[in-house]
């Protein structure tokens, strides 16, 4: 018990830390502690309501503890290079109408709205496995299809800040996109994209910071949990929804939420028993020019279940836990931890400055899979990386587009 006092005490400082630095609460390191602390507090009190849970492993959260204060670092001094005019309660983003590219990509997300029901036609005679991995694995059998639904991921973010009553289009929008997400069938991939355009709402004063609007999201994620398992579980197998299937929704909530703090603790406790897989934290970046060179794919899943009693199994080991485990190094796990601090904190320094709605939705990347590192490091997947990117390449299109307004396009003809 006196590593989870400790631990909440550090969690504590280190927010208020964090508030006196950049004038907001909403931080990189705060949107990684909270969650997880959170995660562990609900199933200690969970494993003593429910019978046949492992106890939580408290030793654990050392590895937490000195996670945090290895990524307060860099925040400590970035915050200090950054202007103190930007670091009020609201983000210093301010974007006029039509200058976003707003028609331009309902376009494109229409088209590839399109293409996903037109695929999805394709496969009618599947629709009864919808939600399901097989239909997900063949409704996503084109690695280009695959793409496309990352750069949809991506207009969804922005249709979801966009949302009004002057862009009801951005509806049409988020509930077709809606479709595919489902079909694809990974609730992060849900969940991740809209939590990156409410973000983007909240700092950026388009809806209110309240209990209300906190609250909100909470119950959205809980729905989009329901329905992926409505899906998949009642509808695919033509059931209906009786006692079993709901105690089967709150077993897997929880599974999902705390599963990663859980299993961290069991998996420190029986010495690790994964192998040494340091090079799976950079797997997407390896698998892209293995792709190119032909060499064989580096696996970046975590082979190793560990038995959580009711809850099911589980192979996942939260931020922090995961690139312990994978490096089994304390000095490699050191600069994995300063290097992606170094890259959020840099990245949400420049969110702050910027006007452009782009650098604030690739900063949000960031911030949101940083908020599900309870769950895992989501840096093991290339579509992380490859939203952050889509929004820097939008970013930079805006600019260039600015630039020749403002500029001109002055072109020099030697003879």
């Amino acid at each position: 018990m006196i590593y989870l006092l400790i631990f909440l005490t550090e969690v504590v400082l280190l927010t208020l830390l964090e508030k006196k630095q950049w004038g907001h609460l909403m931080t990189p390191l705060n949107l990684l502690a909270w969650p997880y602390t959170i995660a562990v507090l609900t199933i200690i009190i969970y494993g003593q309501i429910v019978p046949d849970i492992p106890p939580f492993y408290y030793p654990s959260l050392i590895i937490w503890m000195l996670g945090l204060l290895l990524f307060e670092i860099p925040s400590f001094f970035i915050s200090f290079k950054t202007p103190k005019k930007f670091k009020e309660n609201n983000f210093n983003i301010s974007i006029s109408y039509n200058d976003d590219y707003y028609t331009t990509l309902k376009l494109l997300a229409y088209l590839i709205i399109f293409i996903s029901l037109f695929k999805l036609r394709s496969l009618a005679g599947s629709l009864n496995s919808f939600g399901t991995d097989e239909f997900s694995e063949e409704f996503r059998s084109s690695s280009i299809f695959a793409h496309l639904s990352v750069v949809l991921s991506c207009i969804f973010s922005f249709a979801i800040y966009k949302a009004d009553s002057k862009h009801k289009s951005a509806y049409i929008i988020i509930i077709g996109s809606l479709i595919g997400m489902y079909a694809i069938g990974t609730k992060s991939w849900i969940i991740a994209p809209m939590l990156i355009g409410y973000y983007a709402r909240l700092v950026t004063g388009k809806t209110t910071l309240s209990l209300k609007t906190t609250i909100f999201p909470i119950i959205i994620v809980v729905l989009i949990f329901f329905l992926s398992y409505f899906f998949s579980i009642v509808y695919a197998n033509d059931k209906e929804m009786s006692q079993d299937f709901f105690i089967f929704l709150g077993n897997h909530f929880i599974h999902y939420y705390c599963g990663g703090a859980l299993t961290l603790g069991i998996d420190l406790q029986k010495g690790i028993l994964e192998p040494e897989m340091p090079e799976a934290l950079l797997g997407p970046i390896l698998n892209f020019f293995n792709m190119i060179t032909g060499k064989p794919y580096v696996n970046v899943i975590n082979p190793v279940f560990i038995d959580i009693g009711t809850l099911g199994s589980c192979n996942i080991r939260t931020f922090f836990g995961t690139i312990y485990i994978y490096s089994r190094s304390p000095i490699l796990t050191i600069v994995a931890i300063l290097i992606f601090s170094i890259y959020t904190n840099i990245i949400y320094a420049k969110a702050r400055s910027s006007k452009s709605i782009y650098i604030l939705l690739a900063n949000n990347t960031n911030l949101v899979f940083l908020t599900l590192g309870f769950f895992e490091f989501y840096w093991l997947n290339l579509a992380c990386y490859e939203m952050f990117f889509i929004f820097i390449i939008m970013h930079y299109a805006l600019f260039r587009k600015k630039y020749i307004i403002n500029h001109g396009l002055k072109l020099n003809f030697h003879k």
